[in-house]
């Protein structure tokens, strides 16, 4: 059985989002390795080709190109080397923080702030969830690019159809 995100709904009065998704993945790769695929755009194109890092730190930009010459800037929230990456995504926001557990192995906590719950809001989750299963095959190294993006769809349709089925 596949573990899935875990959603929760946020008290409104004190907080400008209404759900959180988080989900906690353990790597068999280093703090380093892993925090790496974040952050460095030659490691981040392999799993999110969308998406690119132009200033890395609190403040700075990363661009999600969403083809025809159309670019969404998103900015950067939090920006801590080897510990924490967060930024804005639409309406809503992520967090990527990672914990070493030994030398060579880690434990990644991804949060999404969620303003309101929509139709899209399962495709977003589905496919966070997707990447970060993609980031432990490409560190792997056991899979081949094409075999991956095979997997990837077939892994995010499953996520998708899960996440859509819960009663929000």
């Amino acid at each position: 059985m596949m573990e899935l995100a875990h959603i929760s709904r946020v008290d409104q009065e004190n907080d400008t989002f209404s759900y959180t998704a988080a989900l906690s993945k353990p790597y068999v790769h280093s703090l380093e390795q892993v925090f790496q695929m974040f952050v460095d755009n030659e490691k981040l194109c392999l799993w999110f080709p969308e998406l690119s890092i132009d200033h890395l730190e609190t403040g700075g930009i990363i661009r999600f190109d969403m083809g025809n010459d159309l670019n969404e800037e998103m900015t950067i929230l939090e920006y801590s080397h080897h510990e924490v990456i967060a930024f804005t995504w639409d309406q809503d926001q992520v967090s990527f923080q990672v914990e070493s557990s030994s030398p060579t192995t880690c434990q990644l906590k991804w949060v999404e702030y969620i303003k309101s719950w929509t139709e899209h809001t399962p495709r977003d989750v589905a496919g966070w969830h997707t990447c970060l299963d993609v980031i432990a095959l490409l560190l792997d190294g056991e899979m081949s690019k094409d075999d991956i993006n095979v997997w990837r769809k077939e892994r995010w349709k499953q996520l998708y159809d899960k996440y859509s089925a819960m009663a929000i």
